[in-house]
Protein backbone atom coordinates (compact mmCIF):
# COMPACT_ATOMS: atom_id res chain seq x y z
CA UNK A 1 0.00 0.00 0.00
CA UNK A 2 1.34 3.40 -0.99
CA UNK A 3 1.43 5.98 1.74
CA UNK A 4 0.32 9.48 0.97
CA UNK A 5 2.92 11.77 2.51
CA UNK A 6 1.84 14.90 0.66
CA UNK A 7 1.26 17.83 2.94
CA UNK A 8 -2.13 19.48 2.54
CA UNK A 9 -1.83 22.75 0.63
CA UNK A 10 -2.89 25.90 2.39
CA UNK A 11 -6.01 27.42 0.97
CA UNK A 12 -5.38 30.97 -0.17
CA UNK A 13 -7.26 33.43 1.98
CA UNK A 14 -9.85 35.40 0.04
CA UNK A 15 -9.65 39.17 -0.23
CA UNK A 16 -11.92 41.06 2.13
CA UNK A 17 -13.51 44.30 0.85
CA UNK A 18 -13.72 45.62 4.41
CA UNK A 19 -15.68 48.85 4.71
CA UNK A 20 -16.71 48.67 1.02
CA UNK A 21 -18.58 45.36 1.33
CA UNK A 22 -22.05 46.81 1.85
CA UNK A 23 -21.86 48.78 -1.43
CA UNK A 24 -20.68 46.01 -3.77
CA UNK A 25 -24.10 44.49 -4.49
CA UNK A 26 -25.78 47.77 -5.44
CA UNK A 27 -22.74 48.81 -7.48
CA UNK A 28 -22.89 45.51 -9.39
CA UNK A 29 -26.60 46.11 -10.03
CA UNK A 30 -25.85 49.55 -11.46
CA UNK A 31 -23.23 48.07 -13.79
CA UNK A 32 -25.65 45.34 -14.90
CA UNK A 33 -28.32 47.95 -15.67
CA UNK A 34 -25.79 49.73 -17.89
CA UNK A 35 -25.28 46.55 -19.89
CA UNK A 36 -21.97 45.32 -18.47
CA UNK A 37 -21.38 41.58 -18.83
CA UNK A 38 -21.08 39.37 -15.76
CA UNK A 39 -17.39 38.81 -16.58
CA UNK A 40 -16.72 42.57 -16.68
CA UNK A 41 -18.68 43.12 -13.47
CA UNK A 42 -16.56 40.46 -11.78
CA UNK A 43 -13.45 42.38 -12.83
CA UNK A 44 -14.85 45.57 -11.30
CA UNK A 45 -15.77 43.85 -8.04
CA UNK A 46 -12.36 42.20 -7.76
CA UNK A 47 -10.57 45.53 -8.22
CA UNK A 48 -12.84 47.26 -5.68
CA UNK A 49 -12.43 44.38 -3.22
CA UNK A 50 -8.65 44.69 -3.52
CA UNK A 51 -8.94 48.43 -2.89
CA UNK A 52 -11.08 47.74 0.19
CA UNK A 53 -8.57 45.22 1.50
CA UNK A 54 -5.76 47.76 1.08
CA UNK A 55 -7.81 50.40 2.92
CA UNK A 56 -7.98 47.98 5.83
CA UNK A 57 -4.20 47.61 5.92
CA UNK A 58 -3.93 51.40 6.05
CA UNK A 59 -6.52 51.69 8.84
CA UNK A 60 -8.58 53.99 6.61
CA UNK A 61 -12.34 54.45 6.89
CA UNK A 62 -14.69 54.94 3.98
CA UNK A 63 -14.85 58.68 4.63
CA UNK A 64 -11.08 58.84 4.13
CA UNK A 65 -11.39 57.87 0.47
CA UNK A 66 -10.39 60.53 -2.04
CA UNK A 67 -8.52 60.72 -5.34
CA UNK A 68 -5.16 60.93 -3.59
CA UNK A 69 -6.07 57.73 -1.77
CA UNK A 70 -6.49 55.94 -5.10
CA UNK A 71 -3.12 57.27 -6.23
CA UNK A 72 -1.44 55.89 -3.10
CA UNK A 73 -3.12 52.54 -3.69
CA UNK A 74 -1.76 52.53 -7.26
CA UNK A 75 1.79 52.93 -5.98
CA UNK A 76 1.71 50.46 -3.07
CA UNK A 77 3.81 47.32 -3.08
CA UNK A 78 1.12 44.71 -2.97
CA UNK A 79 1.30 42.06 -0.28
CA UNK A 80 -2.45 42.07 0.35
CA UNK A 81 -3.78 38.69 1.44
CA UNK A 82 -5.61 36.89 -1.32
CA UNK A 83 -3.85 38.59 -4.25
CA UNK A 84 -1.23 37.24 -6.58
CA UNK A 85 2.37 38.17 -5.85
CA UNK A 86 2.56 40.40 -8.91
CA UNK A 87 -0.36 42.78 -9.41
CA UNK A 88 -0.31 45.12 -12.40
CA UNK A 89 -2.12 48.37 -11.66
CA UNK A 90 -3.09 49.11 -15.25
CA UNK A 91 -5.14 52.07 -16.40
CA UNK A 92 -8.16 49.79 -16.72
CA UNK A 93 -7.67 48.40 -13.18
CA UNK A 94 -7.45 51.87 -11.62
CA UNK A 95 -10.35 53.22 -13.67
CA UNK A 96 -12.56 50.47 -12.27
CA UNK A 97 -11.80 51.68 -8.75
CA UNK A 98 -12.26 55.30 -9.80
CA UNK A 99 -15.69 54.48 -11.25
CA UNK A 100 -16.69 52.85 -7.96
CA UNK A 101 -15.43 55.82 -5.92
CA UNK A 102 -17.34 58.16 -8.24
CA UNK A 103 -20.42 56.02 -7.63
CA UNK A 104 -20.00 56.44 -3.86
CA UNK A 105 -19.66 60.19 -4.37
CA UNK A 106 -22.87 60.37 -6.42
CA UNK A 107 -24.67 58.36 -3.74
CA UNK A 108 -23.57 60.86 -1.10
CA UNK A 109 -21.52 58.26 0.76
CA UNK A 110 -18.29 60.24 0.38
CA UNK A 111 -17.34 63.71 -0.80
CA UNK A 112 -14.56 63.87 -3.35
CA UNK A 113 -12.24 66.83 -2.97
CA UNK A 114 -9.07 67.41 -4.96
CA UNK A 115 -6.16 68.46 -2.79
CA UNK A 116 -4.81 71.91 -3.70
CA UNK A 117 -1.12 71.00 -3.39
CA UNK A 118 0.10 68.94 -6.33
CA UNK A 119 -2.51 66.17 -6.23
CA UNK A 120 -1.54 62.85 -7.75
CA UNK A 121 -4.61 61.68 -9.63
CA UNK A 122 -4.50 58.34 -11.44
CA UNK A 123 -4.45 60.13 -14.80
CA UNK A 124 -1.54 62.27 -13.63
CA UNK A 125 0.42 59.15 -12.78
CA UNK A 126 -0.17 57.81 -16.29
CA UNK A 127 0.63 61.22 -17.74
CA UNK A 128 3.95 61.18 -15.89
CA UNK A 129 4.81 57.77 -17.37
CA UNK A 130 3.83 59.03 -20.82
CA UNK A 131 6.22 62.00 -20.47
CA UNK A 132 9.00 59.81 -19.12
CA UNK A 133 8.70 57.48 -22.10
CA UNK A 134 9.16 60.50 -24.36
CA UNK A 135 12.45 61.39 -22.71
CA UNK A 136 11.45 64.52 -20.79
CA UNK A 137 13.57 65.44 -17.79
CA UNK A 138 12.24 64.82 -14.25
CA UNK A 139 12.08 68.59 -13.66
CA UNK A 140 9.99 69.17 -16.79
CA UNK A 141 7.69 66.30 -15.87
CA UNK A 142 7.22 67.79 -12.41
CA UNK A 143 6.36 71.20 -13.88
CA UNK A 144 3.87 69.71 -16.33
CA UNK A 145 2.22 67.66 -13.60
CA UNK A 146 1.88 70.68 -11.34
CA UNK A 147 0.33 72.84 -14.08
CA UNK A 148 -2.09 70.13 -15.22
CA UNK A 149 -3.13 69.41 -11.61
CA UNK A 150 -4.28 73.02 -11.37
CA UNK A 151 -6.17 72.81 -14.66
CA UNK A 152 -7.95 69.46 -14.19
CA UNK A 153 -10.55 70.58 -11.60
CA UNK A 154 -11.72 73.34 -13.97
CA UNK A 155 -11.69 71.20 -17.10
CA UNK A 156 -13.80 68.54 -15.40
CA UNK A 157 -13.26 64.87 -14.63
CA UNK A 158 -14.50 63.51 -17.97
CA UNK A 159 -11.98 64.07 -20.81
CA UNK A 160 -14.52 62.81 -23.37
CA UNK A 161 -16.58 65.96 -22.81
CA UNK A 162 -13.74 68.39 -23.51
CA UNK A 163 -14.44 70.94 -26.25
CA UNK A 164 -12.31 73.67 -27.87
CA UNK A 165 -14.56 76.33 -26.33
CA UNK A 166 -14.14 74.94 -22.81
CA UNK A 167 -10.38 74.61 -23.20
CA UNK A 168 -10.02 78.20 -24.45
CA UNK A 169 -12.21 79.56 -21.65
CA UNK A 170 -10.31 77.68 -18.91
CA UNK A 171 -6.89 78.73 -20.21
CA UNK A 172 -7.87 82.39 -20.56
CA UNK A 173 -9.46 82.48 -17.10
CA UNK A 174 -6.36 80.97 -15.47
CA UNK A 175 -3.94 83.10 -17.50
CA UNK A 176 -5.72 86.34 -16.64
CA UNK A 177 -5.68 85.54 -12.92
CA UNK A 178 -1.95 84.76 -12.74
CA UNK A 179 1.39 85.88 -14.09
CA UNK A 180 2.37 85.90 -17.77
CA UNK A 181 5.01 83.25 -17.10
CA UNK A 182 2.46 80.97 -15.45
CA UNK A 183 0.06 81.47 -18.35
CA UNK A 184 2.72 80.31 -20.80
CA UNK A 185 3.59 77.29 -18.66
CA UNK A 186 0.00 76.03 -18.45
CA UNK A 187 -0.54 76.28 -22.20
CA UNK A 188 2.57 74.19 -22.92
CA UNK A 189 1.66 71.61 -20.27
CA UNK A 190 -1.98 71.45 -21.37
CA UNK A 191 -1.06 70.81 -25.00
CA UNK A 192 1.10 67.90 -23.88
CA UNK A 193 -1.67 66.59 -21.59
CA UNK A 194 -4.26 66.74 -24.37
CA UNK A 195 -1.93 64.83 -26.69
CA UNK A 196 -1.58 62.22 -23.95
CA UNK A 197 -5.38 61.95 -23.54
CA UNK A 198 -5.80 61.58 -27.29
CA UNK A 199 -3.05 58.94 -27.41
CA UNK A 200 -4.93 56.97 -24.73
CA UNK A 201 -8.23 57.39 -26.59
CA UNK A 202 -9.73 59.39 -23.73
CA UNK A 203 -10.58 62.59 -25.61
CA UNK A 204 -11.23 63.72 -29.20
CA UNK A 205 -8.10 64.09 -31.36
CA UNK A 206 -6.30 67.38 -32.11
CA UNK A 207 -7.65 69.24 -29.07
CA UNK A 208 -4.07 70.26 -28.30
CA UNK A 209 -4.23 72.50 -31.39
CA UNK A 210 -7.15 74.45 -29.87
CA UNK A 211 -5.21 75.64 -26.80
CA UNK A 212 -4.89 79.43 -27.14
CA UNK A 213 -1.69 81.37 -26.57
CA UNK A 214 -1.48 83.81 -23.69
CA UNK A 215 -1.49 86.67 -26.21
CA UNK A 216 -4.87 85.47 -27.56
CA UNK A 217 -6.31 85.64 -24.05
CA UNK A 218 -5.25 89.25 -23.54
Amino acid sequence: MKSNNKKPQKKQQALSPGCLKQYLTTFAEVLAQKGYTSFTIYGYLHAVTHFGAWLGTQAKLIEDIDLNCIAKFAKHRCNCRGTHQKVVFSKKYLNRILKFVTYLHKQGVIVLAIASHKPKLPLLILFSKYLHQRGLSPLTIERYQYAVAIIIPTLGANPEKLTPALIQQVVCDLASARSLEFGKSITVALRSYLRFLSFEGLCPPDLDKTVPTVAQCA
